[in-house]
């Protein structure tokens, strides 16, 4: 079939093979860039599809996605091939990837897949159609660059050597420049230096010093945009005027300072600023969430709505 097609026709080929190629590196590319332009929050992300938990996984997917998004588009647009097999590791990519949402989109109603980072959400069904034309450009690709008439290539980029070098230099300086824009903080414990998600914290917060490791806390996880969290806080409010309630304190999800303090003017109660990944390990699916703590021991927990000041107090009482 190559064969009876005739100088035009592959020429034709070829272009249209070239043009899906650069294509499909521009969108990696961007990808990349719009991921690294804020880790941390895709990092985030990256909790919502459920695989990964620990903070510091969950930092070496962000940066291993961008790393690898960035080293296929970089090689898509500089033409390094490697006999087809630059292609063969982008469909295997996209096909991945779409499990993936496709599966967290069924189990965990995934809302946004954070393919293109935090500065444009994109829901798993306007993913999914993405990746399937991404990877219909990628067939068309393989197949126009291999058939298509190739002589009318120029001499630009094509030493293996160098396009392998503009390559790695391209997902060093993306990545350099995610982590110098937001940089991670915290990222291995809780602010009680405790490993992995205890409930053991040790904070100071307008003079005052928090440790539940001693005593009796009420522990909210809430983010100062939520409305929920909002809803819940005259609740909270009303406890801290019961005598035999234990100790109410915040660690909020912070989107800004500003969002911070106008939450601070509802609450009565200590609203202390956590980082986002530690953060993310102590809610299930969405904030907020409520810990009945005594000496840094979990006695019970709550998702989504404060129960009667009866119940906690039963609970309390019968631990």
């Amino acid at each position: 079939m190559i064969a009876a097609m005739t100088g035009e026709h592959r020429t034709t080929l070829w272009w249209a093979g070239l043009t899906a190629e650069k294509v499909l590196g521009l969108v990696f590319v961007l990808a990349a860039a719009l991921k690294a332009w804020d880790l941390e929050a895709f990092a985030f992300q990256i909790r919502y599809y459920h695989v990964l938990t620990a903070p510091g996984s969950l930092v070496a997917a962000a940066i291993g996605s961008v790393a690898w998004e960035t080293l296929l588009g970089v090689a898509m647009l500089v033409g390094l091939r490697l006999r087809g097999w630059t292609f063969a590791a982008v469909a295997a990519t996209l096909v991945g990837f779409t499990g993936l949402v496709l599966y967290s989109w069924h189990f965990y109603d995934l809302e946004d897949c954070g393919c293109f980072g935090s500065l444009v959400p994109l829901g798993p069904g306007a993913t999914t159609a993405k990746n399937a034309v991404l990877l219909v450009l990628t067939l068309l690709a393989w197949y126009g660059l291999r058939s298509g008439h190739t002589r009318i290539e120029g001499t630009l980029w094509q030493h293996p050597l160098l396009k392998g070098a503009a390559v790695l230099a391209s997902s060093v300086l993306v990545l350099v420049a995610g982590l110098f824009h937001a940089p991670f903080e915290q990222v291995g414990g809780n602010p009680g230096g405790q490993d992995g998600p205890s409930l053991v914290f040790n904070v100071e917060h307008e003079g005052q010093v928090y440790d539940t490791s001693q005593g009796e806390y009420l522990v909210a996880f809430l983010s100062d945009t939520c409305d929920e969290c909002r809803a819940e806080t005259p609740l909270l409010n009303d406890m801290l005027y019961v005598p035999e309630f234990p100790t109410v304190i915040a660690f909020m999800l912070v989107e800004s300072d500003e969002s911070l303090k106008q939450f601070r003017e509802l609450a009565r109660f200590p609203a202390i600023k956590m980082d986002t990944l530690q953060w993310s390990q102590y809610i299930n699916m969405a904030p907020p969430r409520f810990y009945l703590v005594r000496d840094g021991k979990e006695l019970a927990h709550w998702d989504e709505h404060l129960p009667p000041l009866e119940e906690i107090l039963a609970v309390r009482d019968a631990s």
